[in-house]
């Protein structure tokens, strides 16, 4: 049972505003500007402002209508006509922020903002959250706002909506049927903290994407304030003036118009050092508000001797001086002690400003309070107990004892502190009994003398409460000779049926003298309701050794003539000397504490406890246990064996210990056969890595430049960890060249490891070379190598992982409607082409893929175009253009020049695009059925076509509507050109690419996007021309290096414009 107590002082929310950024600007610390008087302008507030709307109370700078605000704070409220629709108040007066509270004291405004909810078959969403770029006089300094989120495998970012959706921060959940470690994972709920570091004027939103479609969840998502607030609250500050200093030079609009007032300066949410406003609060322990004349006002009367027939209890929770109920004016110090007894509770309820009081402390100055706060989208919070300190405000202790008629130290043997704020501002006093005092300091008489504990409890002490028994040195409250000091005084409420025995508020179900424990009930809030949940608590006799107290034999505690002491320690490694605890003899049970309370066990009469199989005889504080005659052994460990079978019982023993002798030989060899198998697997790990040449690799790939993208070469073993040990629920893609299964790596990235079915040993030394130049390729449109694995027979590579599928998969819809675009789809093209031109031309050592289909296209959840599977790609050095190969390739995409010269060169890739380009056009794939289910080649298809002129007949209907007849024609002109029988005939990959950033570059002028209109004319040459590689954009693209592309130009003729 654990009590998590915060300690506030409830006066100070009311003089000090709690937020870090309030500081001066001549320290760091949390200082009040300090000038010379100045005479400050005075304002009325008129009569006719609004105060309230609905429920929320508006005070000044904050208002309603003309002169009742200052320029920044005015308010909106909507009243419905409708009495069942509940009153809004707004910000301004668009109706976007909706405001649910002010808070003048701790300077926070509070809004209510929506629950974000993303639908399973939603791959993702983006919504806005709060806009702040028109409201200058608020931002997130220590607001404490925590966005929550909960759903299965989802990332969620808070973005900057006015900067390009730019991440401000982010977190994911996670869930999996099978985890690294065979067990499942199911980490459904996420937070992310909305802190410092925030620009002010920010547009603040949340972007939800969904990582995996397994175990798709809906996904909810909304924010509320960390420390139990429900509703999202911002800081805010007068912005007319950078800071206290710049605001006090102008009389005229300084804010901090009442006396007993003070300035702070209030600094960047984005940056520490720069001041961008200040506030006012009122000072030396006044309350009010600064902002008003006269505003900020100090006590002038109090009660400091209660009325004699005042309640003090409420229920079971006590009500000591200087507090009281509110509906006795005479019995309590002022309103700031007023407490209410909620009598239409069962059972009554006692509470501070509606939150639940459980313990008033007049000695520690604490009051313990408990709600269970619900948010306004009806999400509930857990239950929250909080422990809030208190005093006497508005005087210090010497300023106290100059007016005896407000001083509260009433009673002898008192003392006063002065309490202090967290600026260092004087915030009041308290009282407190002097050592050796105990009681209530604010009443006459209250402090008692506790410095000689009773030992010998009165003889007609209440010894029960219930069905618990009550040993001393415990006793009820109410009978101050029945309990050893104030410590051990229990409570019982005769309000309940049965009664209920108490300790600070809690429920005692037993007090334990023998063990020195109390068993204590308290009702606990779960997500599934209120639980009852008991915990044992150890107690002792405080501030004593065993050796001081039994040298004052006057408050020894064990004064039973059969008891022991022992000291008990704790704290600092046991080093701390806590008190002492009595506890009867070996032999003896009892209580300990009082005369006689240990008394001799009958260990004869416990057969349960204290074994005995022969004849048993009780003696004073032990027992004696024989075997009878004839008979041996230990009877109080077993049987008496009759001496006959002594040789029997030899010979068991012999087997017995034979056989775990044999049980012990097995268990070594099953471990020393786990142990050969482990050395003998990483023998073969060992072998293969070097079989694989995996130090020439290591050392090829250590010469990268940069050690944030090096190519790692990745143990088997968390490759199997990562797969699951290459688990069938972690296939996705099984094809001609091997089998791909999708992992996650120990960083955290998941990945798609690539298990190839065949690789000769020849072709290992190739498979090095192909791997260190690989690593070397970093394109936007390829997909990444992470690494691969060499500790394998056949090697394993290790890609990125893409999650959205393929193209093939996004084209070819079991209902023939594809939800691509002809945008999408021209902009693919494009992509594609973009990836093979980088492949054929701008590496050191030209690749040609050699498997180009719209299968290895794949898509990211922004539908970018990715090429993948290079298992049947080749290096082709700069002085060949061709590769002679066996057999490879897929149906409808194969180079038909291949059957007749067993070569596969740059312009095989082409045609395999021209496939690509065809399969976008028409959403058809390369070999299909028709309606009479005869197979159709597409490509034969689309080239009789185009001889008879009817070509157009073929394209998809959604591309005939979204495109126009002119771009079709030329993409068709140039598919024809691609699928030319004849190589040599064919564009290269440049020249295609070229064509197509023309087309969409042409595209997006006809649409007036503004970053392609720069120059009409220049759009608008004959596109005939973008064949020519002579151009200016070739030759700049054929500057470029494996490793660095130029993503300027590759965002002007890729990414289509989005306003914002």
């Amino acid at each position: 049972m654990a009590w998590g107590k915060v300690l506030l002082v409830l006066l100070a929310l009311a003089t000090t505003r709690g937020s870090p950024w309030c500081f001066s600007e001549a320290s760091n610390g949390p200082q009040q500007i300090k000038t010379t008087p100045i005479e400050k302008r005075t304002f009325t507030l008129p009569s006719n402002c609004q105060t309230s709307c609905g429920d929320i109370s508006i005070q000044y700078p904050f208002g309603i209508g003309d002169g009742c605000y200052l320029p920044g704070f005015g308010l909106t409220c909507f009243e419905q006509y409708d009495s069942s629709v509940p009153t809004q108040l707004f910000m301004g007066g668009d109706g976007t922020l909706e405001v649910t509270g002010i808070n003048l004291y701790s300077g926070y405004v509070y809004f209510k903002l929506p629950v974000i909810s993303m639908a399973v078959d939603q791959p993702f969403i983006t919504v806005p959250l709060i806009d702040l770029q028109n409201y200058h006089n608020f931002n997130f300094w220590a607001t404490n706002n925590v966005l929550f989120v909960s759903g299965c495998n989802v990332h969620a970012s808070l973005v900057d909506l006015a900067k390009d959706n730019t991440m401000i921060s982010n977190c994911s959940t996670i869930c999996l049927d099978v985890g690294p470690d065979s067990s499942p994972i199911r980490r459904e709920e996420c937070s992310v903290p909305i802190r410092t570091g925030i620009r002010d004027r920010v547009f603040l939103g949340v972007r939800l994407t969904r990582l995996d479609q397994t175990n798709a969840t809906a996904v909810s998502a909304y924010v509320s304030s960390s420390i139990g607030n429900s509703d999202f609250k911002l800081s805010w500050y007068m912005d007319d003036h950078s800071s206290c200093r710049e605001a006090m030079s102008d009389m005229e609009t300084y804010a901090c118009i009442s006396n007993n007032s003070g300035c702070y300066s209030a600094f960047s949410g984005e940056i520490r050092d720069v001041t961008v406003g200040y506030y006012c609060s009122c000072s030396g322990g006044n309350k009010g508000n600064p902002y008003l004349t006269d505003g900020c006002q100090g006590l002038t009367t109090a009660n400091i001797y209660p009325a004699k027939n005042c309640t003090r209890k409420c229920a079971t929770v006590d009500i000591p001086f200087p507090f009281g109920l509110d509906t006795e004016s005479d019995c309590y110090r002022d309103s700031s002690f007023a407490l209410v007894c909620n009598q239409t509770a069962t059972p009554p309820v006692l509470q501070y400003q509606g939150k639940n009081v459980s313990e008033v402390d007049v000695e520690s100055g604490e009051l313990h309070l408990m709600e269970v706060r619900k948010s306004s989208q009806g999400l509930t919070l857990a239950e929250r107990h909080s422990v809030h300190g208190w005093s006497i405000p508005y005087h210090s202790c010497e300023d106290a004892k100059m007016n005896k008629s407000l001083f509260a130290c009433v009673s002898n043997h008192t003392t006063c502190l002065n309490i202090n704020g967290s600026k260092g501002d004087q915030l009041g006093y308290r009282c407190k009994c002097e050592q050796g005092y105990a009681g209530n300091p604010y009443v006459l008489n209250g402090c008692k003398d506790v410095t000689t504990p009773k030992i010998y409890p009165a003889g007609d002490c209440a010894r029960k409460c219930g069905s618990v028994d009550i040993p001393f040195p415990f006793g009820l409250d109410n009978e101050s000779d029945c309990y050893r000091d104030s410590l051990f005084a229990l409570f019982c409420n005769q309000t309940t049926t049965p009664p209920v025995l108490l300790y600070q508020g809690i429920n005692v179900s037993e007090v334990g003298v023998e063990r020195g424990e109390l068993s204590l009930i308290e009702m606990r809030n779960s997500s599934q309701g209120f639980t009852l949940i008991e915990g044992h608590y150890s107690w002792l006799i405080p501030n004593h050794s065993c050796e001081d107290a039994k040298r004052n034999k006057s408050i020894l505690a064990c004064v039973s003539e059969r008891s022991t002491c022992y000291t008990v320690n704790g704290g600092n490694g046991g080093q701390l000397q806590l008190g002492y605890r009595c506890q009867c003899e070996q032999g003896y049970a009892g209580n300990p504490y009082v005369q006689n309370g240990c008394q001799d066990i009958n260990e004869c009469s416990n057969s349960t406890k204290y074994t005995c199989k022969g004849i048993c005889a009780n003696t004073e504080g032990s027992y004696n246990c024989t075997c009878e005659p004839g008979t041996f052994g230990d009877p109080k460990i077993g049987e008496c064996i009759p001496r006959t079978k002594k040789r029997t019982l030899m010979l068991v023993l012999i087997i017995a210990a034979s056989n775990v002798c044999l049980l012990l030989l097995c268990i070594m060899l099953v471990i020393l056969s786990k142990k050969w198998k482990e050395r003998m697997q990483k023998q073969i790990r060992e072998k293969n890595f070097h079989q694989n040449h995996g130090l020439l690799l290591k050392q090829l790939i250590s010469t990268s430049e940069h050690d944030a993208e090096r190519t790692k070469l990745f143990p088997l073993e968390e490759i199997e960890k990562a797969t699951n040990n290459f688990h069938e629920t972690r296939l996705v893609g099984r094809g001609g060249h091997g089998e791909v299964y999708k992992g996650i790596l120990s960083d955290q990235r998941v990945a798609a490891v690539k298990k190839s079915t065949n690789l000769k040993k020849s072709e290992i030394d190739e498979f090095i070379n192909e791997v260190a130049i690989l690593s070397q390729i970093n394109h936007r449109h390829i997909v990444k190598l992470f690494g691969c694995c060499l500790e394998t027979e056949i090697p394993l590579l290790i890609y990125e992982f893409i999650s959205n599928g393929t193209l093939s998969h996004h084209l070819h819809v079991p209902n023939g409607q594809s939800k691509l675009s002809w945008d999408d789809r021209l902009r693919i093209a494009t992509e594609i082409a973009c990836s093979l031109a980088y492949l054929h031309s701008d590496v050191s050592m030209s690749i040609f893929h050699r498997d180009v289909k719209s299968s290895n296209i794949l898509l990211d959840d922004n539908l970018v175009a990715k090429v993948s599977d290079f298992g049947a790609s080749r290096f082709i050095p700069l002085d060949q253009n061709y590769v002679h190969t066996v057999v490879q390739g897929t149906i409808g995409y194969l180079d038909p020049e291949y059957y007749q010269t067993s070569e596969l060169t740059e312009k095989s890739d082409v045609y395999s695009f021209g496939v690509i380009l065809l399969e976008l056009l028409t959403g058809k794939a390369p070999v299909y059925s028709n309606e009479h289910g005869a197979e159709v080649n597409l490509s034969k298809q689309f080239l009789q076509a185009m001889r008879e002129n009817h070509a157009l007949d073929v394209v998809e209907d959604r591309v005939l509507k979204e495109g126009n007849k002119e771009e079709l024609l030329e993409i068709m002109q140039m598919i024809e050109i691609c699928l030319r029988l004849k190589g040599a005939e064919r564009p290269t990959m440049k020249d295609v690419e070229y064509k197509l950033q023309g087309l969409r570059r042409i595209r997006m002028t006809k649409k007036r996007l503004p970053s392609f209109a720069e120059d009409n004319d220049a759009t608008e040459t004959n596109l005939s021309d973008a064949f020519d590689p002579s151009t200016e954009l070739v030759d700049q693209r054929n500057q470029g290096t494996s490793t660095s592309y130029s993503s300027e130009k590759e965002m002007m003729y890729q990414r289509p414009y989005s306003p914002r």
